[in-house]
């Protein structure tokens, strides 16, 4: 039987609330003697004398905390004898409204909050939701542009008013893509000079999320950005070949004994044994250096069985190490 549920208490029947312990007939033959035993529970906390202290103290203009401090009565046991006596309700009111300040101006939140008023229209006011008097805070929570965006907009209007007023998400992203426009000119002026991306992220004090930001909220900013970039292509070449370290002797004399034992029959391996060089060194400078690409080209076109290409792209992906100076052997073409 237990794991069909409780039986009513009363009267042996199964309820149809099964964590109930009294069907709902019973519970609802019980509702008198509840009530009952409430209002003598409620009676006994809060005395008929007691009753009549506090309405003598609200009619006399003391406050809620007053009471409390002298006959040590909460103010939600006096609210909440009104759910046992509907006269007391209208007493506690009546009692409020004599004992009010009447150079206050009531039905306000501000005289509620600050004054400690609870006469019912103080207490209405309250309960409503919608304080009346009480300073909204300004900007986009509530849909509003700040000052300048309003004054431009006023002006903007007095000519032809918009026949459909924006809503307050749409002012937002307005003002949100109008700002992210603004910041986003010294970003592209630094593109336009020939600054990278990151470096020109970091002298604007950005990231990659301000980025992103800026082109989900400014339509045209990817555009922006690619002309941007293009026009400062050149100024980044030059700043690269600027700071590229200049060939040392040992890399020019080892690209003249390769070119020079490839030309005289040799092997593209055992051209890079003679110069002390590497093959991935060797592919790498043919790919950077056009004069040393040209003459191992012209090299190599001179017999027939040294296949260039395919050698260049054995050796593309081995250590690119920069060859040391050797002395000049006397087999070495010279």
């Amino acid at each position: 039987m237990t794991g069909q549920g409780k039986l009513c208490h009363q009267c042996n029947h199964r309820p149809a609330v099964t964590d109930r312990s009294r069907c709902a007939r019973c519970l609802e033959q019980r509702k008198p003697v509840d009530r009952r035993r409430d209002r003598e529970i409620a009676e006994a906390l809060f005395p008929l004398a007691v009753r009549e202290q506090v309405l003598t103290m609200l009619a006399d203009g003391a406050s809620m905390n007053d009471v409390h401090a002298a006959l040590g009565v909460q103010q939600q046991r006096i609210h909440s004898f009104r759910a046992h006596d509907p006269q007391w309700g209208v007493l506690v009111d009546a009692a409020l409204m004599d004992g009010r300040d009447e150079s206050l101006t009531h039905g306000k939140y501000s005289t509620y909050r600050f004054h400690g008023c609870r006469c019912p229209e103080c207490r209405a006011t309250k309960k409503s939701g919608k304080p009346r008097g009480q300073r909204q805070r300004s900007g986009l929570v509530r849909g509003r542009l700040p000052r300048q965006g309003r004054e431009s907009a006023a002006a903007s209007s007095k000519d032809d008013a918009p026949d459909v007023v924006p809503t307050a998400r749409e002012l937002y992203h307005a003002y949100q893509a109008t700002r992210a426009r603004k910041e986003s000119l010294p970003f592209l002026a630094l593109l336009e000079q020939g600054e990278t991306v990151k470096g020109a992220l970091e002298e604007v004090k950005r990231n990659q999320y301000w980025l992103a930001s800026t082109r989900r909220r400014v339509p045209e900013f990817e555009k922006q950005l690619k002309e941007a970039y293009e026009k400062g292509a050149y100024e980044r070449r030059r700043r690269r070949a600027a700071l590229a370290p200049a060939p040392s002797s040992a890399e020019q004399r080892a690209a003249h004994l390769v070119v020079a034992a490839v030309a005289s029959g040799k092997s593209l391996t055992e051209a890079c044994k003679a110069a002390g060089a590497n093959g991935g060194w060797v592919a790498r400078t043919y790919r950077k250096n056009e004069e040393f690409r040209q003459a191992l080209t012209a090299a190599a076109a001179m017999h027939k069985q040294v296949d260039l290409k395919t050698w260049l792209r054995r050796n593309a992906s081995k250590n690119q190490f920069i060859p040391k100076p050797i002395p000049p052997r006397e087999e070495s073409v010279t």
